[in-house]
């Protein structure tokens, strides 16, 4: 059955039948069931029930899986109290206010949100928390959350709609997988942007501002881990131990801004496809790419800049990937070749991977319009000269050998 929860302060409404179902309207003075006979005040008391949907202590709670249509505002969350699969449809404005650090939306199974509205949330908790698999297929969402934008204790899914996320945590956090296929995805605040055991963009348009990590694969360095702030499997065995995670990218674009590492994986990082810009950190201590296995480069654009002390080029790659360490910080515009990048803050390193560059062929690097260095790839993994500090080769140097995150 598809049934419409609108939330609604202080108005009482009679509303009818749909072709698909009953429509049920939930505000502070009840649950108005709408069908042939209005029912008024049939919830006027908390803990009534009326077809899978009640008030009961001060929470809209739905009781039982389907798809469900919200609207209006709310102070308080919803809650949903059931392991069945629940779809909530936005399509007009919904705002909700939250102070319940489960989070402005709960739910104990599965859970997917789509529509054509806008869903609008302000939490000092979480901001959408599923037990289950969170799914996002479409709408405009806008969260800003204390705890983690997006969390779940399984796995995301981002297939569309428009995301914009304010976190003092994660941003989009998930216990096993995240997925990332489409969509518009602006984390404009957090700790570490993207976190899961493993994730995955294949689609979408994706930009990231973190405090420390920008993706992290199997955990980060507080002490929520990817167990978030409520613990969890990864936040009780420590991060570290967690190294079979990958971090793939097959398509999309991604920008990440991170003052830790920009791409960091306890496990391996793959990039196969679409176009990536990373301007990591400004401190040695960190690197605009973090890996303790393998980093694969099979395709798409990549280029990373941040401090040189712990940078790290590709483990291998059938297109050249080219490691710059310079012997200076620099600030400005990047051409390399045909290749042009501006970094928003200063560097010391530059990566830069491209099927528009050749082995064998050589290219002039120049930095705020001033020619550095001019430099010939070898081989596909290859690093720089004259200038810069030795970096890349066949096989990394030692300083761009795999490293223990520092948690």
């Amino acid at each position: 059955m598809n049934k419409k929860i609108g939330i609604i302060i202080g108005v009482v409404a009679g509303i009818g039948m749909l072709g698909f179902g009953a429509w049920y309207t939930v505000n502070y003075g009840g649950i108005f069931s709408g069908g042939e006979n209005v029912i008024s005040n049939v919830a006027s008391e908390n803990g009534t029930e009326s077809d899978g949907a009640s008030l009961k202590n001060g929470e809209n709670v739905i009781k039982s899986g389907g798809t469900y249509e919200i609207s209006g505002n709310i102070t308080g969350r919803i809650k949903i109290d059931t392991t069945e699969a629940v779809t909530l449809v936005i399509n007009s404005d919904v705002s909700i206010t939250n102070n319940d650090e489960n989070g402005a939306i709960s739910a104990d199974g599965d859970l997917t949100i789509k529509g054509d509205g806008k869903l609008t949330i302000s939490s000092t908790g979480k901001g959408i928390k599923a037990e289950g698999v969170l799914t996002i297929d479409s709408g405009t969402i806008a969260i800003t959350a204390t705890d983690d934008a997006l969390h779940s204790n399984g796995s995301v899914i981002v297939s569309g709609g428009d995301l914009m996320l304010s976190s003092g945590d994660d941003g989009i956090h998930a216990d096993s997988d995240v997925t990332i296929a489409g969509g518009k995805i602006d984390i404009s605040k957090s700790h570490e942007g993207i976190e899961g055991h493993n994730i995955t963009v294949s689609g979408g348009e994706i930009s990231v501002i973190a405090d420390d990590d920008g993706f992290n694969v199997a955990g980060g360095n507080d002490e929520s881990g990817t167990g978030g702030q409520d613990g969890g499997m990864w936040g009780k065995m420590g991060m570290d131990q967690v190294t079979d995670g990958t971090l793939a990218i097959t398509g999309g674009s991604v920008y990440v801004n991170a003052a830790g590492d920009g791409l960091d994986s306890n496990g391996s990082m793959k990039i196969s496809g679409g176009t990536v810009y990373v301007d990591g950190p400004t401190n040695a201590g960190n690197g605009a790419l973090d890996y303790n296995g393998t980093f694969e480069i099979t395709g798409g654009t990549l280029i990373a800049v941040g401090a040189a002390g712990m940078a790290q080029n590709a483990s291998s790659a059938t297109q050249p990937s080219v490691l710059m360490n310079l012997s200076t910080t620099y600030t400005g515009e990047i051409v390399f070749g045909e290749i042009s990048y501006s970094p928003t803050k200063s560097y010391s390193s530059i990566l830069i991977s491209s099927p528009e560059l050749s082995v064998g062929d050589s290219y002039t690097l120049s930095i705020g319009g001033k020619e550095v260095s001019s430099i010939t790839i070898s081989q596909n993994v290859t690093g720089g000269s004259g200038g810069m500090t030795q970096g890349g080769g066949q096989m990394p140097t030692q300083q761009q050998q795999p490293r223990q995150q520092q948690r």
